[in-house]
């Protein structure tokens, strides 16, 4: 990461049966801002006061003090297991990464159960994200609704939420691992290394 206020925010939430495809292929437009899509009003409900028991700012409403530097966050969850957050950012002061975790989406932010604390990981685990995150492309997937794979009603999903050069989009993928897409296994892919630096299981 290169600064303390940019980042990447990866947020993945099961909230309902939606995918998300790649911008890469020229026929799956990236769309900045909020998609018109089924799954935001759901979705950050929920992210919203997560981020804010973190001490996270809105990175819709308030982007990184730092317009040089690039933050993502991950929310990654099942609506019946505690979901997992993690915020990457990069900067002129190099790179960095949280965790923060626990709760349970159907629980209230204030009652719910599990290890909620933020956690800093080392400068070295946060480049190798994001070496992982910039090698696979993530910023320039489509939102998921757009792959056109079949409906899972079940399973896990992932918010992405995206602040590069200025810029903000929110993009999302469901149960990527039952979709044959290409875009899909990027994120499944990026998923795995977030288990594996991160010591995360499950995910």
């Amino acid at each position: 990461m290169r600064g303390r206020y940019g980042g990447v925010l990866l947020i993945g939430l099961l909230l309902g049966p939606w995918l998300v495809a790649c911008a890469t292929d020229p026929s799956l437009p990236v769309e900045y801002g909020v998609p018109d899509a089924c799954w935001v009003d759901s979705t950050f409900r929920w992210i919203d006061p997560m981020a804010e028991k973190a001490g996270w700012p809105n990175l819709r409403e308030q982007p990184p003090e730092h317009q040089a530097g690039d933050e993502v966050r991950v929310w990654i969850g099942f609506a019946l297991r505690p979901w997992q957050a993690v915020r990457m950012a990069r900067g002129p002061q190099g790179a960095t990464v949280e965790r923060f975790g626990g709760m349970y989406p159907l629980h209230s932010v204030n009652d719910a159960d599990g290890d909620a604390a933020v956690r800093s990981e080392s400068e070295h685990v946060a480049e190798s994200l994001w070496r992982d995150f910039d090698r696979l492309d993530i910023a320039t997937l489509p939102d998921g609704r757009l792959l056109n794979d079949p409906t899972v009603r079940d399973g896990v999903s992932y918010l992405f939420e995206v602040y590069q050069d200025g810029r903000y989009r929110a993009l999302k993928y469901s149960n990527p691992d039952a979709s044959r897409a290409w875009q899909a296994r990027r994120v499944q892919r990026f998923i795995r290394s977030l288990e594996d630096h991160l010591g995360l299981e499950g995910l």
